[in-house]
């Protein structure tokens, strides 16, 4: 009976989100292109509301409390949880009703929908949301597995709003898409291990040891969209100090199309980020945000990440 409620109220709110777009989009609808994702993606209010994006909300239960990511459980409000609450928070798929709702939705107000979800290497949302749009009788929603998380998938996201905006055709969009997710990626400084071995990710021991050593790993994805460590500082200074540097080799190579960053409760490394950041590129961060609940449950709190998405090489 519990599920069932559950359920249902899920359901009932985000309906509640999706009437408020809807009518929103019913006003001025500025495209006939629409654009899906999830709440993994932790783009700023102002821009989701700016570009019309629609999001697909994950689960966050502590304990018996249950929440939706990014609607009933915003990204201050979990840090706060995750401060004081004893048992550790675990993330959920998004409801297969209320995803199927978003699309529809969607598919009723744009020609066509672009969804980008969050990789498939980290969730199986996008599966869900593949199967879902096999299953219906038009072709207008393209599923896009962005190989991305959090800021690098905001970014991958703003850049293809940005492009709708600029009149870029969905065809087009479509041909660039790939190239896009190619050319970004993620920098992520984790201040402990602490949260990711509450939640099973990593062994205790690995954990205990890193606290003694003052471990500070840097951890990316890879080409398919998997977390990797890329390196690892005994110091969040030092860890900082090769970010930059992995970000200004970079552009040995492209020139920077934006940059963002995302925190875990931790604003005034997030600005020092951007300080520097800006010194090297000469440009300010697209956006400074929080992290998404549905990330900072492993990355916990104190963790800061880098998203760089570069120009396309000629």
């Amino acid at each position: 009976m519990y599920e069932a409620l559950l359920r249902l109220s899920e359901i009932s709110y985000v309906k509640v989100d999706d009437m408020l777009r809807q009518h929103q989009i019913s006003g001025n609808r500025k495209s006939t292109i629409g654009i899906i994702t999830d709440t993994a993606c932790d783009l700023p209010d102002e821009l989701l509301d700016y570009h019309q994006i629609a999001r697909v909300p994950f689960g966050i239960s502590f304990a018996n409390r249950h929440y939706l990511a990014g609607l009933t459980l915003r990204s201050e409000g979990f840090y706060k949880l995750l401060k004081s609450e004893r048992a550790h928070p675990a993330s959920s798929q998004p409801s297969p009703a209320v995803l199927k709702g978003i699309m529809d939705f969607s598919a009723a107000h744009y020609d066509n929908t672009l969804a980008i979800f969050i990789s498939d290497q980290l969730s199986g949302v996008f599966n869900n949301a593949s199967a879902e749009a096999n299953d219906r009788q038009d072709a207008k929603i393209k599923v896009i597995n962005s190989r991305q998380l959090s800021v690098s998938q905001d970014l991958v996201v703003l850049r293809v709003a940005k492009a709708i905006e600029a009149g870029m055709s969905y065809d087009a969009i479509l041909a660039n898409v790939d190239s896009w997710i190619d050319n970004t990626q993620i920098l992520t400084d984790i201040n402990t291990l602490k949260y990711m071995v509450r939640g099973g990710r990593v062994k205790p021991l690995t954990g205990m040891l890193a606290a003694l050593l003052n471990l500070k790993p840097i951890v990316s994805l890879d080409n398919m969209g998997k977390a990797k460590p890329i390196g690892k500082s005994f110091s969040r200074r030092s860890n900082m100090n090769r970010i930059i540097g992995m970000i200004a080799a970079g552009m040995k190579q492209r020139s920077i199309w934006e940059y963002a960053i995302v925190h875990a409760d931790a604003p005034e490394r997030a600005e020092e980020y951007a300080l520097r950041l800006g010194k090297l590129t000469g440009k300010k961060p697209a956006f400074i945000s929080s992290l998404s609940p549905v990330v900072g449950v492993h990355n916990g709190i104190g963790a800061v990440a880098i998203g760089v998405a570069y120009d396309l090489p000629k």
